[in-house]
């Protein structure tokens, strides 16, 4: 019976041992298949890790989709759109005043562009390191040059208007008023009727020496005491009758157009027109694509090619302003001439475009946009461009001014009589001297003010508002309005090129990074400080 038993025990042993080592086998086949799967899902995570760190570095200083920057194209869009409109209405109310409206927002957006183009040029020229971090952001204001082919539309289809006294649709206007005359005439001519007897007599005697003829300096300019003939002039028909001293303005008029004949005409201006808008609309997106291509390749040889194209890019740009400034602007008044006005509109413009640069980085830092990438050392040397540009400017319009008062000749006088003797313009006058020079000069000169962004900012919008005036003062007194005053006309006129602008501006920042990410020097300006 035991050795039944034990047989039975060791065939259940038998028969167990199988089957537990047929469970063992299970239970390593389910451990080995778990850990292939857990391998298998921690290789997903372990590329994804890859990729996020092989991530373009160009994509973290890209726009959000739902920032407020990503949308602001369409604001200021909206604007333009609105400014077209408003344009269009005044264009049929009062058609005269719609082309030099238009013409005022067209030169204010033009200066912002200008401005931008030569600051990207002169950084690159100098290969400095500090303004990288805002180089993208003027890079995209640059790139906006293509908004202004259709924003010269109608300065072209009101040139009659604007430019008439050159292309002979309009009759000249130097005859109008008194006090034109006045500032034509030379000031022995504006004498007491009573002097016209002392002259006649003088006219009868035997001519004296004159002690100071040759006068160099013009020491007597002017004065009353002077003797016959110190200023150079002859005192024969000095006091003539206004029917003659008007024919005497016609023909003064017609030789001086006629010997600008060669360059004001219509074919002349056409072509040079094509020429300015085909040079920035080169010029301005070539330059922020170039400089993107280097955000993708980091090739430090962009650099390189960015520098050697700046010089002849700076000629091209000088050349293309002043002659624009010629064109656009100083003939709107055929008869007047500066050889500096290039020079003042280019101080202006770069003063605008820092300004524009300051008050842009400043409203995106509220929206924690570039807030740790430009800091306060960045906003300083900005607000020192700002201050050195603004007194550039004063010291080229003074020059100005002084010289053409200095000499009197009556073709020059006449452009600063019409903004001082002749409507509201006095008052501006004296305000561009105040608020665009001598208070924002005091208040802007100070270190603490430049690195005080609440602070700067004050100064900056003063003088950006003041360049916007002294735009409105350089185009709206060639209207010749005595009793002119200012028009909702103007403000569509600003808003519609400049909204148009700016649409076209923000809309290009959403489709690059907003810092060149592929620059070698990036590093060395994120870390930049003030000496």
């Amino acid at each position: 019976m035991s050795d039944d038993k034990d047989k039975r025990d060791e065939s259940s042993e038998k028969s167990e041992a199988p089957a537990a080592s047929k469970k063992s086998e299970k239970s390593e086949k389910s451990e080995k298949s778990e850990k292939s799967e857990k391998s298998a899902e921690a290789k997903p995570k372990k590329a994804a890790t890859k990729k996020e760190s092989k991530k373009d570095p160009a994509d973290t200083y890209r726009l959000a989709p739902g920032s407020p920057w990503a949308n602001m194209w369409k604001t200021f869009a909206g604007l333009g759109l609105l400014g077209v409109g408003g344009s269009a209405a005044a264009y049929f109310s009062d058609p005269r005043r719609f082309a030099y409206a238009w013409l005022f927002g067209f030169i204010v957006a033009l200066t912002i562009a200008i401005g931008a183009m030569m600051f990207i040029l002169i950084h690159h020229l100098t290969a400095g390191s500090w303004g990288i971090v805002v180089r993208r952001l003027a890079e995209f204001f640059g790139a906006g040059t293509p908004a202004f082919v259709v924003l010269a539309i109608p300065i072209v289809l009101t040139m009659n208007t604007l430019f008439g006294e050159w292309l002979g649709t309009r009759a000249p206007e130097h005859a109008g008023t008194k006090a034109e005359h006045a500032a034509i005439v030379p000031a022995q001519a504006q004498d007491e009727p009573q002097e016209l007897a002392a002259n006649d007599l003088q006219m009868q005697q035997p001519r004296r020496a004159n002690p100071f003829a040759g006068d160099p300096h013009g020491f007597t300019h002017g004065r009353s005491d002077a003797p016959s003939g110190a200023t150079g002039r002859p005192t024969v028909n000095v006091r003539r009758p206004e029917a003659e001293r008007d024919r005497a303005l016609v023909v003064e008029h017609t030789e001086v157009m006629a010997a600008k004949k060669w360059y004001l005409n219509k074919n002349f201006f056409y072509g040079r027109l094509v020429a300015y808008l085909l040079f920035w609309l080169w010029l301005g997106p070539a330059l922020l694509r170039i400089s993107s291509d280097q955000d993708k390749s980091k090739d430090p040889a962009i650099s390189v090619r960015l520098n050697r194209m700046s010089a002849p890019g700076v000629i091209g740009l000088a050349l293309t302003l002043t002659f624009a400034a010629f064109d656009w602007i100083m003939s709107l008044d055929p008869t007047w001439y500066s050889t500096i006005f290039g020079v003042t509109f280019f101080a202006g413009s770069m003063m605008c475009i820092f300004a524009v640069l300051i008050l842009t980085l400043l409203a995106m830092r509220n929206d924690g946009v570039l807030a740790k990438e430009v800091n306060v050392e960045h906003y300083h040397d900005l607000g020192k461009l700002l201050f050195g540009f603004m007194c550039f400017w004063a010291y080229v319009c003074f020059s100005q001014f002084m010289l053409i008062w200095y000499a009197a000749i009556p073709e020059e006088v006449t452009f600063y009589h019409a903004r001082w003797d002749i409507g509201p313009w006095r008052n501006v006058s004296l305000a561009l001297v105040a608020l665009h020079f001598c208070i924002p000069f005091v208040f802007i000169m100070s270190r603490n003010v430049k690195r005080n962004l609440g602070m700067l900012r004050i100064g900056t919008v003063t003088l950006l508002v003041m360049h916007v005036i002294d735009i409105y003062w350089l185009i709206m007194p060639a209207m010749k309005l005595p009793d002119f005053s200012p028009s909702w006309i103007d403000a569509v006129g600003l808003i519609g090129p400049v909204g148009i602008y700016l649409a076209v501006v923000f809309y290009t920042m959403t489709k690059y990074p907003i810092l060149p990410v592929g620059d070698p020097r990036l590093t060395r300006s994120l870390k930049f400080e003030n000496a």
